[in-house]
């Protein structure tokens, strides 16, 4: 299998070293020539070109996208037209009505269809989900998630676009059900939307409550989940013997809630980079024709509540 990566800015650079690193890196597609030249350095074996069409006219057949959001619809339907698998960076789209399309021209031609969402993949993220599943830390009673950092501030798209869907998609998945209410509430700055809160109100009586933004003074990246017998969180900012954390707590006779003795409990974790993990479940998908764990359908969900929530802010707007 090969596979060309569609945009080698910030992140994309990123899925280049990857797939190269996993062998089955075939070509390079960018506008930018000068980024071209540097890469042609780094990889001289790799194909390289600036116009899309060749991408879709070569016989790779998987085609990764990291361009700008607002043009993750088009050439993922170009690809999904020219019979290419495709894994696109998230979002999807920026609609659910083209989400809707492209997952459905997918299922019609028996394609991939990927979103990167590179969190799912995150040893310490998949070490909760079987933590909560098996029920050792009861019933879910909230997750409450932070996501900030003083960092690039991208015009093109804002906070709730490019920070929110990792836990959006997270939540819904822990949960497996979707909001009945949500609320949201933003904070721009030169007309740029860099900071959301949103919660969200869910049939099982369950709640979840997400902040985000681009600027705040440190960098923080949490998901906590707590339940009734325990709370467990995933830190991606701490060391990698501290990312997954259980506590254990109690409700005491006079009615305060206080962390048991040895209440701590660090997490033994396999020690393994999540975007690697990421573009080998691709590759897998791709050779055995399976299903992705972040598949267009998944993100569906996410697309909507996101479109919901800026819906929700411009209508309270004066």
């Amino acid at each position: 299998m090969k596979v060309a990566v569609v945009g080698a800015g910030y992140w994309g650079g990123n899925l280049v070293r990857v797939f190269h690193e996993l062998g089955v890196l075939e070509m390079i597609c960018d506008t930018d020539k000068n980024k071209i030249k540097q890469l042609k350095k780094i990889y001289p074996s790799v194909s390289f070109s600036s116009c899309f069409d060749d991408v879709l006219s070569s016989s790779i057949q998987g085609i990764v996208i990291s361009t700008p959001a607002s043009t993750h619809y088009k050439l993922a339907k170009e690809a999904l037209s020219s019979e290419k698998d495709v894994f696109v960076e998230k979002p999807l789209s920026l609609s659910e009505a083209e989400a809707k399309e492209l997952v459905s021209i997918s299922n019609e031609k028996k394609l991939i269809l990927m979103v990167g969402n590179i969190l799912h993949y995150h040893p310490a993220y998949v070490k909760l989900k079987e933590i909560v599943e098996d029920g050792a830390i009861g019933n879910i009673l909230y997750i409450h998630t932070r996501r900030l950092n003083l960092g690039r501030v991208e015009k093109e798209r804002n906070a709730l676009w490019g920070l929110a869907p990792h836990d959006v998609s997270l939540i819904l998945d822990i949960l497996k059900e979707k909001p009945k209410r949500l609320n949201s509430f933003t904070h721009k700055e030169r007309d740029v939307l860099d900071s959301a809160w949103i919660s969200m109100d869910f049939p099982s009586k369950r709640k979840a409550q997400i902040f985000v933004s681009w600027l705040y003074p440190f960098k923080e990246q949490k998901f906590l989940v707590v339940g009734e017998k325990m709370m467990a969180l995933f830190d991606d900012c701490a060391d990698w013997n501290e990312k997954l954390k259980i506590y254990a707590y109690s409700m005491e006779k006079n009615e305060t809630i206080s962390l048991q003795e040895k209440a701590l409990f660090k997490v033994d974790i396999e020690q393994k980079e999540p975007l690697r993990e990421e573009c080998k479940h691709f590759i897998r998908c791709v050779q055995n024709r399976e299903r992705p764990e972040t598949d267009g359908k998944n993100m569906i969900d996410v697309i909507s509540i996101i479109e919901e929530c800026v819906k929700y802010d411009n209508q309270r707007l004066p």
